[in-house]
């Protein structure tokens, strides 16, 4: 077809170049609270010389090969600011490392993935405030020496 924005256009078009995205968000070695997700991916958006739209896959994987993924999303449109955000739609299980990437796609041509970022998702562990079991209230006690005891301030949440 003459027309390079056709749908029927399915090869890459010559002369067609994508930059590759920057990966903006999480960054690299970022600790991401559990209680804080679904996460958010962001990257600076690519560029084009192409008369296509372009659109962004996202990868998240449990290895830097990304052999074992585990959330992909292609057609995330791009954003208005000169960057692209995509949540996940659940959250990934804590404790653990995770690797990123996206790349920029027009249906004909795609630019190459952007470098694969890691980060963690992290139980945050936190001190309450210690509350005593025993002695408490006006209780008395047999000798002059009383016991007080409180239980584990340290939660994981």
């Amino acid at each position: 077809s003459a027309n390079p924005t056709s749908p029927s256009v399915a090869g890459p078009i010559a002369g067609v170049n994508i930059t590759t995205p920057a990966p903006v968000s999480p960054g690299t070695g970022s600790s991401i609270p559990a209680k804080d997700q679904p996460v958010t991916l962001v990257v600076q958006n690519a560029a084009t010389n192409g008369q296509r739209p372009i659109t962004y896959r996202f990868e998240v994987a449990v290895d830097a090969e990304f052999n074992t993924k585990v959330a992909t999303r292609e057609g995330v449109e791009p954003g208005g600011d000169g960057k692209t955000s995509y949540r996940l739609p659940d959250a990934l299980a804590a404790d653990r490392t995770y690797y990123w990437r996206a790349k920029a796609l027009d249906g004909a041509n795609e630019s190459a993935y952007s470098e694969a970022v890691s980060f963690a998702v992290v139980t945050i562990g936190e001190l309450q405030t210690p509350v005593p079991l025993s002695p408490v209230g006006a209780s008395t006690t047999s000798n002059n020496t009383p016991t007080s005891s409180i239980p584990s301030a340290f939660r994981c949440r």
